[in-house]
């Protein structure tokens, strides 16, 4: 049974001056008012349900807007290693863990293209060395590319995957000779990889995995779901798993292009994840000009413009929001133009679309955006971990690479933009991400501590369109409320571990010291 208060008290409420009182009552804010004196000490004597958080600074519960909540959890079942600077340590990491005597040795969120070319060409044949009898696969940490020894390339077919996706012999051939599978062989072979993820396995995955977020400030996320070969069944299974949380809020985004599902499902949103394009890190995010370091390459669209116009055209006649997925200019180009065509037929602005990751957008994309109500979910850790002059995505973009994952820009032009992690690609801990918002590496995009704050509570509720009930310490307001040491900011956020986390009016997390 959980604990219910009938309010808190604090002198450092987000968005308030002075002593605050916020009353709560039915799971909602009921009232915010300013005490004096002694009116503090005199209703927290008469109330011993009123929580005391004098000297803490009082958050609205945090909100990660795009997070792949199973494929998360799934860490729980596999190897860890972003951590590796070069391969041999990256077997090491493998042979450490208990999952390295599965039958099928699968690790994920690789780090490597901060590694030397030369280190990163030894990484098949170190696999192939190590784990000569047993398929070993290891994910790149932005998901959209791998490596594979020949026996997990033997034991998942992706000979056969490649022909069925259509993909030239010339470039598999090369793909196996290196062990790196990416591109839309990669997304076809993430079909079959998932479904070795059994749906029991998934539930309680993702029960464990919920089960940590409120000790984080975490009170909603927005989880992209529907993977493997029965998009369905993945989708259903965590809309049970929400429906039985009385903890945190998740709010299932479906990613499949299947209108008619959606609408069976009584959701009135879908994507989440869908791709446009691929990633900086694979070289597949799709490019206006080609990269620095692969003159010939683009990246790559998955959708043409007619398809994609068509497609998000369906979608708002349907009622749907949309949420798709658009790292590079010229995927997000192809959002833009989809939506500048439909316009006049729909009310986007009231649908709220969303072009999520924004990363390479260009001022005018992001003033074009404002204008047709594209809101964005950003991942301000995409910067903290890759940007800048000496980060990862220096080699392939150079100078470009200095204005990407521009949070200010998008805000000043007047985009509605939440906070997200795009967990597993980074963890899914807002605390992190509002950090890197503020100490940006290109410092004209740094937002304030207060923008950062406001990014992961109002701006993600803005997002799936509950702004008017989430995201806000104001009267009619759900009580979702994260209360953290007094001396919390912009410095030190990614390191405070939240002392109180309060879900519709219930405690759902009290750090011991503070009991």
């Amino acid at each position: 049974m959980r604990e219910s208060l009938t309010g808190l008290i604090s002198d450092c409420i987000f968005g308030r001056e002075g002593m605050t009182m916020l009353a709560f009552a039915g799971g909602k804010i009921s009232s915010v008012n300013t005490l004096f004196g002694a009116e503090a000490d005199i209703a927290l004597r008469n109330d011993p349900c009123l929580f005391d958080a004098r000297g803490m600074l009082v958050l609205p519960a945090l909100i990660d807007s795009h997070a792949h909540v199973l494929s998360a959890a799934r860490f729980l079942y596999e190897i860890e290693v972003f951590a590796a600077d070069d391969a041999d340590i990256l077997v090491d990491l493998i042979r450490e863990s208990p999952f390295s005597r599965a039958g099928f040795i699968l690790a994920g969120r690789l780090n490597a293209n901060r590694w030397t070319a030369d280190e990163r060409a030894k990484i098949q044949p170190t696999l192939e060395s190590a784990f000569q009898d047993t398929p070993c696969l290891v994910k790149s940490v932005e998901q959209h590319s791998c490596y594979a020894n020949t026996c997990a390339w033997n034991a998942l077919d992706v000979a056969g995957v490649a022909l069925r996706a259509g993909l030239s012999p010339d470039d598999t051939e090369a793909m196996q000779a290196t062990g790196r599978i990416h591109g839309a062989l990669y997304e076809e072979l993430t079909i079959p990889l998932y479904d070795t993820f059994t749906l029991e396995q998934r539930r309680e995955a993702l029960h464990r995995f919920l089960d940590g977020l409120p000790r984080l400030g975490i009170g909603g996320v927005h989880a992209l779901v529907g993977y493997g070969s029965d998009i369905a069944a993945d989708i259903r299974l965590t809309m049970e798993v929400a429906a039985t949380r009385d903890d945190i809020d998740l709010t299932v985004w479906p990613r499949t292009q299947d209108i008619q599902l959606v609408k069976e499902l009584g959701l009135p949103r879908i994507g989440g994840c869908i791709l446009i394009d691929g990633a900086i890190g694979a070289r597949t995010a799709a490019l206006m000009r080609p990269y620095d370091d692969d003159p010939a390459n683009k990246g790559v669209l998955y959708f043409t413009q007619d398809e994609f116009t068509r497609f998000a055209d369906d979608c708002a006649a349907a009622g749907l929001q949309l949420c798709v997925h658009a790292i590079g200019d010229a995927a997000i180009e192809q959002g833009l133009a989809a939506y500048e065509a439909i316009a006049p037929k729909h009310d986007l602005r009231s649908l709220r679309p969303r072009i999520d990751h924004w990363c390479l957008a260009t001022p005018w994309q992001c003033a074009r955006a404002a204008q047709l109500g594209i809101a964005s979910g950003m991942q301000p850790a995409f910067d903290h971990f890759w940007g800048g002059s000496d980060g990862a995505y220096y080699p392939a973009l150079t100078s470009r690479a200095l204005s990407a994952n521009a949070l200010m820009t998008a805000l000043t032009a007047g985009m509605v933009i939440g906070g997200g992690s795009d967990a597993p690609i980074t963890p899914l801990d807002p605390r992190l991400g509002i950090y890197a918002a503020c100490n940006h590496t290109n410092p004209a995009e740094s937002l304030s501590f207060d923008e950062a704050v406001e990014m992961f509570t109002r701006g993600s509720a803005s997002l799936s369109r509950v702004e008017g009930i989430k995201g806000m310490l104001a009267e009619g307001y759900d009580a979702d409320v994260a209360a953290f040491p007094g001396r919390t900011d912009a410095g030190n956020i990614a390191q405070r571990e939240a002392l109180l986390t309060v879900h519709a009016g219930k405690v759902v997390y009290r750090r011991e010291s503070e009991s």
